[in-house]
């Protein structure tokens, strides 16, 4: 693999075999879009979180069938956050990122994101638009309840914290990452508002999203709320403390 990596893009994983993710189809399209627009100065880390299918196995092949898939993984399950947290710390490129490996945000928005950090932006991430239908009612309820608690709470203006498809000036977003203590699926939000407490320069860019009914989803929407709402106030908590230690 060439040395001088420009682009790193991890892909959390977990239990994606199970959930029936078309795990090789998916990486395939991954790299023909990262191929044709970086050559071989990117890497595709998969990083697998403690899976309980054959996961991991499958990510073991595909990081032997292609040169510039990593495969990484963790002795315990750390959650989602903490696999993409430790992803781009183990990455080598000058910008890093992640996507979810499903792609339900398809891999083809990439370089228009990472195009963004080109031009000077610290943090480009995807602002999801889902196609029309009752099928994505449910779904967008919950993401406009996500984006409008987080708006009032944290002082922000974000529309899609919660995005799977960020990515960063590497060196800009380490000092971010190492205060970042959500390992879970408040990261998203914990790490956008870190950004925007320290005048990062963030932008973000309308993309399609399509949800895929064959693959099983991970929203459990009420409950998924009301966790949301509780890691909201904690972190909030959390700020006001470390503003008054400064």
């Amino acid at each position: 693999m060439t040395k001088n990596i420009y682009l790193s893009v991890v892909a959390p994983c977990y239990n994606e075999i199970s959930r029936g993710n078309p795990l090789e189809e998916n990486v395939k399209r991954t790299l023909q879009i990262l191929k044709k627009n970086y050559n071989d100065s990117f890497e595709l880390i998969l990083f697998d979180d403690k899976s309980k299918d054959s996961t991991k196995q499958a990510i073991q092949k595909l990081a032997k069938k292609h040169k510039n898939v990593i495969a990484l993984f963790h002795e315990i399950n750390k959650g989602r956050g903490k696999t993409v947290s430790d992803g781009i710390i183990a990455s080598k490129g000058k910008y890093s990122g992640f996507i979810d490996i499903d792609l339900e945000t398809d891999a083809k928005y990439i370089p228009i994101i990472v195009s963004k950090l080109e031009q000077g932006y610290d943090v480009s991430t995807a602002w999801r638009h889902t196609k029309a239908g009752w099928q994505h009612i449910a779904r967008d309820i919950a993401s406009n309840a996500y984006r409008n608690l987080a708006k009032v709470t944290l002082g922000t203006s974000f529309n899609d914290t919660e995005t799977g498809f960020k990515f960063f000036n590497k060196k800009k977003i380490i000092p971010v990452l190492k205060k970042t203590k959500n390992e879970g699926w408040f990261w998203d939000t914990e790490i956008m508002a870190r950004a925007h407490y320290a005048d990062l320069k963030v932008i973000e860019t309308p993309v399609q999203f399509i949800k895929k009914q064959e693959i099983q989803s991970t929203v459990r929407f009420f409950n998924d709320i009301k966790d949301y709402a509780r890691e909201l106030i904690k972190f909030k908590m959390q700020i006001l403390k470390e503003s008054k230690l400064k």
